[in-house]
């Protein structure tokens, strides 16, 4: 699975995964929300802006 699990957030149906991808050379780091397992949403800039779109979703 790529990235590394930064947070873990349990909603009612699902479980949701912040994971963090390391930036290359000229880019930053950014963060992806997998839901039970499989990639859901996108890639943002800042782990907060992750865990409240996981947290709003759950």
């Amino acid at each position: 699975m790529p990235g590394t699990v930064i947070e873990t957030i349990y909603g009612k149906r699902h479980k949701y995964e912040i994971r963090k991808s390391e930036g290359g050379f000229l880019s930053s780091s950014t963060f992806s929300i997998y839901r039970d397992g499989s990639h859901w949403k996108g890639s943002y800039d800042s782990l907060s802006k992750a865990v409240e779109v996981a947290k709003a979703a759950g």
